[in-house]
């Protein structure tokens, strides 16, 4: 009966720890998934946004007695004409890519694969008014739109850039682009062969 009893605890302690392991595993596993979120939402913020952010919790944690009416004295240190001129939605960009994506008679997906960039880049440049794409993103986008190089150089200054004779880069790009030849492939394979890169 000893080694019966014996045995029957030593099962129960096999099951015992079984149970916990497989309770540690779980809860490992929501644990990553709760990270893996939280990185997703960090990552879609932009780097301005996620440095604000984490300054701004820092700072919360260290002075939680502040309030919200400082932080408003300290906003208005600049003229109001340029806070307004801040304040407005920078649309330029944004108007002028729906207008050539009307005109072009291509789907969404046609255009943001034709430009080589993810869907998610596309949705945040189409609807989030204040969102700055970066400068291959928009000479990508020129290309993918086959826009005559008066509109490139439009498109570009609307998004803050521009096509410089200066760069070995742009002079490649507008060559191509005047003699209307948008291959992405074409053109970053000449890029490659100067050491450079959209």
């Amino acid at each position: 009966m000893l080694i019966r009893g014996d045995a029957v605890t030593l099962e129960l302690g096999v099951i015992w720890w079984r149970v916990l392991a497989a309770v540690a595993v779980i809860v490992a596993i929501v644990k990553l998934v709760r990270y893996y979120r939280r990185r997703r939402r960090e990552a879609e913020r932009s780097p301005q946004e996620s440095i604000r952010a984490r300054f701004q919790d820092t700072m919360d944690m260290i002075m939680p007695w502040e309030d919200v009416e400082g932080e408003e004295e300290h906003q208005h240190d600049l003229p109001d004409e340029l806070l307004e001129e801040l304040m407005k939605p920078r649309e330029d960009f944004r108007a002028l890519l729906f207008h050539y994506l009307n005109r072009s008679g291509r789907t969404n997906p046609e255009v943001y694969r034709a430009a080589q960039i993810d869907r998610k880049l596309f949705s945040a440049i189409c609807t989030k008014p204040h969102y700055q794409p970066s400068r291959g993103t928009v000479i990508r986008l020129a290309l993918a739109l086959q826009l005559t190089l008066p509109e490139a150089m439009e498109f570009m200054e609307r998004a803050g850039y521009a096509l410089s004779s200066a760069r070995p880069s742009d002079l490649v790009v507008t060559y191509y682009i005047s003699r209307g030849v948008y291959d992405l492939m074409t053109i970053e394979a000449a890029l490659y062969e100067i050491g450079e890169h959209l």
